[in-house]
């Protein structure tokens, strides 16, 4: 055997484990997944058998599958129990896992701000007390979940959006949908669009001020 590799997936520590083996076979470099028998990690060692057959192109393929798997995201059900504000809420998963869930690719406005207390007032009633489904990309910084929240089968990232309670967060955006989202709410005048008696400032613009 040439190594052993321990790693998970990028979603973060709910990921299951998992153990790459690098060997030696018919004088190339063969791999396989021990430990884990979820379907990618079968289909891993399935094709990871093919690799001394086609060398170092198999070898490739081969990598870029383990790139593939390694950046899926991950859905699971979830009970939301509190919503901290328009964008950011606590959860339990139905395995039970407490966890925070930052609604990727939005940011709705703070709670200093106008229209913050609406916006997680409209996020209470969308999904507080609700069982949903979180398709969790990613965590940041704060150890906190990334992902999409759907309700009812609704995406409750766009449904914020679109009435109005938040921004696209432009600068993490990877559903661009939420673009025309934002224009079509501001065209309506919808929600913090509508304000009169104060310009909307979007929300990463109000936290360098303070």
């Amino acid at each position: 055997m040439l190594a052993v590799v321990h790693s998970r997936a990028s979603i973060g520590v709910s990921a299951p484990a998992v153990t790459v083996e690098v060997h030696l076979s018919g004088g190339l470099p063969a791999l396989s997944i021990v430990g884990n028998n979820n379907p990618i990690s079968r289909f891993f060692n399935i094709f990871s058998m093919i690799v001394p057959i086609f060398g170092f192109y198999g070898l490739g393929l081969l990598l870029l599958l383990c790139a593939f798997s390694a950046n899926a995201s991950s859905s699971f059900g979830v009970r939301v129990d509190e919503v901290i504000d328009g964008d950011t809420v606590k959860a339990v998963s139905d395995a039970g896992r407490l966890m925070r869930i930052r609604l990727a690719g939005i940011d709705c406005p703070e709670s200093d701000q106008p229209w913050g207390a609406s916006a997680t007032q409209a996020a209470s009633v969308y999904m507080e007390r609700k069982h949903g489904v979180v398709e969790e990309i990613g965590q940041d910084r704060y150890g906190r979940s990334i992902g999409r929240v759907f309700v009812d089968g609704v995406n409750m990232n766009r449904a914020l959006v679109s009435d109005g309670h938040c921004w696209a967060y432009t600068r993490y955006v990877k559903d661009k949908v939420l673009f025309e989202l934002q224009d079509q709410a501001e065209e309506r005048q919808s929600g913090l669009w509508g304000l009169t008696d104060a310009e909307p400032v979007p929300p990463w613009e109000w936290r360098r001020t303070r």
